[in-house]
């Protein structure tokens, strides 16, 4: 299944994104971020989507973005 992170900087872009998603659960990484995950689909194909909302600024979405791809490499190396 293909898998995507989608980083936000605000609640009402982290609402706008999770309301597409269905099947919602949680993904707590060791360093205490929560990520909520759900399945998005379109077109015949299923998406496993994480969303976590980081905040403004560029510092704390990079920290984000580089925590969360790792964390997803290492879930789907499980499977």
């Amino acid at each position: 299944m293909a898998c995507a992170v989608i980083l936000t900087a605000i609640r009402i872009e982290y609402m706008a994104v999770r309301a597409y998603l269905s099947d919602l659960g949680e993904d707590i990484h060791p360093n205490g971020t929560i990520y909520e995950r759900g399945k998005f689909s379109i077109d015949g194909q299923q998406w496993e989507v994480g969303i976590v909302e980081t905040g403004a600024g560029n510092s704390p979405a990079a920290i984000e973005a580089e925590r969360a791809i790792a964390f997803k490499r290492e879930q789907h190396q499980e499977v």
